[in-house]
């Protein structure tokens, strides 16, 4: 990486090509991108250039195309970052295109976030069909666009050639069953994706279509590690045949099931495969309906059966002592399960208790509540009158805990 060897040379290039480029942009953006990129002091590139305008430096003062248009052409004789973060600004198809007629050239970008932008199928067209020849860009995020089916139709197009690209989110972009059906064709073949985000599809059938061809892609599918399938209307039939397939799929790692409509019945289930699943690492439940019963169904699985499963989410699932209960006592016996995230449930009396006696417990592998970044429950423990009560903690895996003001008072 010879265009890394002198940063301090490299970021000045950078910065002074950019501002000739932007003479006629608002003067205040310029000055915060050449702030940013001046303190960007990662000599290899593997570190992201942070240009996200949800930042608070750039909140009030989002980038445009013309901004945008500016930075990449200076960046293409300038390179300083192999990963670029541009999300939550202005960006339209205009600047899409710009973006995309660079990639054909360009041999250092490996990572681009491009979420929350406001680019719709012609933008992302243009992108996907120069990614048909792009070698080096390996992540994708598209999240939260209006890129709609016929541009994602495109994206399966690509996703057939392209053998680079291992990680593509387009959560939230208007996709339809028909680009469902056109992505789970295209992996069954592609098996250079590790992770995919095909959250929030724009519609789904009653009789859940879509799952079964997610179910005929896991069957023969031998790369894929992380599946990300929030907002798909699951309900227990659909996490029935899901989970066929994972039983017979070994190279899934993570699954994301996050606000579905998965009940106790659908969680029995998830439960059965979960003591003869050998190697899922991550199951996310958060938001659905699992209840007690649900709870206690995979509580019990995990302790008894389940060696593997690291990490764990029921958060807002409708649990109650039973249910919040039966998971702390699994935390007791298992020796696998990291993290376990249960905030959003109906914490009693008992549930503050056992959560309480657990992360006190100094032979806890949770005692002191995963302080040192290896363990972790979403949830701390104190007493007001001796009695006890839990707040929220925000986890951040290898990376310490932070508490919110959260609380639960019995």
């Amino acid at each position: 990486m010879d265009q890394f060897y002198d940063l301090r040379k490299s970021t000045s290039g950078l910065i002074a090509e950019f501002r000739s480029l932007a003479t006629d942009c608002d003067s205040k953006p310029v000055e915060i991108v050449c702030d940013i990129i001046t303190k960007y002091t990662d000599s290899t590139g593997m570190s992201p250039l942070r240009l996200n305008g949800n930042q608070p430096a750039l909140r009030e003062h989002r980038l445009d195309d013309k901004l945008i248009i500016a930075y990449m052409t200076a960046a293409k004789a300038h390179c300083v970052s192999r990963k670029l973060d541009l999300s939550y600004n202005k960006l339209t198809d205009d600047g899409a295109v710009v973006i995309a007629n660079m990639l054909k050239d360009d041999h250092s970008l490996v990572e681009l976030n491009l979420t929350f932008n406001d680019f719709t199928a012609r933008g992302a067209e243009a992108i996907f069909l120069a990614l048909r020849i792009n070698t080096t860009l390996e992540h994708l995020h598209l999240s939260n666009n209006r890129i709609g089916n016929d541009g994602l139709m495109k994206l399966a197009a690509m996703l057939q050639v392209n053998d680079t690209i291992s990680f593509v989110d387009i959560d939230s972009t208007d996709c339809g069953v028909k680009c469902v059906i056109a992505l789970c064709t295209v992996l069954k073949t592609n098996n250079h994706i590790k992770a995919i985000n095909l959250g929030k599809p724009l519609t789904v059938t009653h009789d859940e279509e879509h799952v079964q061809h997610l179910f005929r892609m896991l069957q023969v599918n031998t790369g894929l590690e992380r599946l990300h399938v929030p907002k798909w209307n699951l309900r227990d039939s659909g996490a029935e045949r899901l989970f066929r397939a994972v039983y017979t799929n070994r190279s899934l790692l993570h699954l994301d099931l996050s606000s579905n409509r998965i009940g106790r019945d659908g969680a029995a289930i998830i439960a059965q495969y979960l003591g003869t699943n050998p190697q899922l690492l991550t199951l996310n439940l958060q938001a659905n309906r699992i209840e007690d019963d649900g709870a206690a169904a995979i509580a019990q699985q995990v302790m008894m059966e389940n060696h593997t499963l690291q990490r764990l989410s029921v958060q807002h699932n409708e649990l109650s002592d039973r249910g919040l209960c039966a998971l702390a006592q699994c935390l007791r016996s298992n020796t696998s399960l990291h993290y376990l995230l249960v905030w959003g449930n109906q914490f009693g009396p008992g549930a503050c208790e056992a959560f309480a006696k657990l992360l006190a417990d100094g032979a806890s592998r949770f005692s002191g509540c995963g302080v040192d970044g290896n363990v972790g429950v979403d949830v701390a423990a104190y007493y007001v009158d001796e009695k006890p009560q839990v707040c929220h903690v925000h986890l951040a895996d290898r990376t310490g805990l932070a508490h919110t003001r959260d609380t639960v008072k019995v």
